[in-house]
Order: C-alpha cells, then sequence, then structure tokens
C-alpha cells in the first residue's frame, strides 16, 4: 500500500511523529510525506492511503496552503474512489471544514486524556475508550448526509462511504512526551502540568485499539 502524509505543521520535527504512526497502522509501508507548502506535488492517483496530520494552525486561518488543502480534500472526495483518507485534530477539522461542515474556536482549549464512549460500531473501537486531546479550535458541525458521528460531540467521524475517517484526538502522539514538551505543549496558553502527568501515565495497550481500529478500517 503506497501512502501519502501531508503535513500540515512546517517542522521538519513532526515527521517522524506521523512517519512512526504510520508504520505503528501500517507496519510494511514507508509513506512519501509532503509539506504543507507541497500539496500542489502530490499526484493522488499514486497514492492509496492520506493521512492529513495535526498543526497548531486552526483551520479557518486566511492561508494560502489552507485553501489549497481544502480545494485538495474536495478532488480526493470527488474524484479519487477507492482511496483512504484520516484526519487526526487539525486534519479532523479540515476535513469537514472542506466538506460542508463548519469549524469552531473554543473559549478555553482541551489539554488531556479524555474519556470516549463508541456510539456507532462501524469501527472496531470498544464501548469505551481513551485519547490524548490537545485542541483550541473543533469541528462544530458536519454533513449529516455525507458523515456518521462515530463518537458524540463530532470526536470520531466516518463517511458514509468508508472513506474517509478523523479523530479529534491525537492517537500519533502516544510515547512522544519529549516532542509534546518541545513543540505542543508550550502553544497553549494554560496550565499543561495535570495534562503532562497524564500522558506520561497513558496506557499505551489502550492506544493500540485505536491503532487496531485504524488499520482495520484502511484494510477493509
Amino acid at each position: 500500500m503506497k501512502s501519502c502524509i501531508i503535513l500540515c505543521e512546517d517542522n521538519d520535527a513532526w515527521i517522524e511523529i506521523y512517519a512512526s504512526f504510520i508504520h505503528k497502522v501500517i507496519p510494511s509501508c514507508l509513506p512519501d510525506c509532503y509539506g504543507r507548502d507541497e500539496i500542489d506535488e502530490i499526484d493522488p492517483s499514486k497514492y492509496d492511503f492520506f493521512l492529513i496530520s495535526g498543526s497548531l494552525s486552526s483551520a479557518n486561518d486566511n492561508e494560502p496552503w489552507i485553501h489549497t488543502l481544502v480545494q485538495f480534500i474536495q478532488t480526493l472526495y470527488k474524484f479519487h474512489v477507492g482511496k483512504r483518507i484520516l484526519g487526526l485534530c487539525f486534519g479532523h477539522q479540515i476535513i469537514h471544514k472542506a466538506l460542508g461542515g463548519e469549524v469552531g474556536h473554543l473559549e478555553n482549549p482541551i489539554v488531556g486524556v479524555c474519556e470516549f464512549t463508541t456510539i456507532r460500531r462501524e469501527l472496531s473501537l470498544p464501548t469505551s475508550f481513551y485519547l490524548f486531546e490537545t485542541h483550541g479550535d473543533y469541528v462544530k458541525s458536519f454533513d449529516k448526509r455525507q458523515f456518521d458521528e462515530v463518537v458524540r460531540n463530532n470526536e470520531v467521524l466516518l463517511s458514509k462511504c468508508g472513506r474517509f475517517l478523523s479523530f479529534q484526538g491525537h492517537p500519533e502522539f502516544v510515547g512522544q512526551l519529549d516532542f509534546l514538551d518541545e513543540f505542543v505543549l508550550p502553544f497553549f496558553n494554560v496550565d499543561t502540568s495535570e495534562a503532562r502527568e497524564q500522558f506520561k501515565n497513558f496506557d499505551t495497550l489502550q492506544n493500540n485499539v485505536i491503532i487496531d481500529a485504524i488499520h482495520e478500517w484502511i484494510s477493509d
């Protein structure tokens, strides 16, 4: 399977995080990676699977690369049937901005380990699971003609055609505490000490249920 990472943060340190995550999901896969200013260079026909990464930017920012990414997502949806597209955090938000939803801003950012309840069984997620979250924006609404809510509050959304899957949380950050300390947590203007302790003690086995569910979805 040929996979493509669309890296939505202008920092090479993020590349290893997402390449490592894809390797966990698809062990035999060696992904290609494109920066946010290289989206126009991607040939969608070359790839089976796309991962749209997190970012410290907002999906509502008026930046040329964000407009380009929105158009790219719309192109994937309309013209590239059979491709699988996974969005994480910012990737989750930008997918729904591109496909008829709305992204809102939180008065207080969410930083920490959160518990979720699965309300649909299309994915092999347990009834209850935990996921680490760091975000100041959220998916306020989504197109219910095209997507189903897998977890309440638009936290996990799956397209009715099965091709688009997105999580507000960060399964890719598990085991990456040094990275979080340097590149992510300082961005949030809140006390992150409790979140850091939660994350340090987060059970990697718990995160494996997310990885397994994503692997099964890609392989279906």
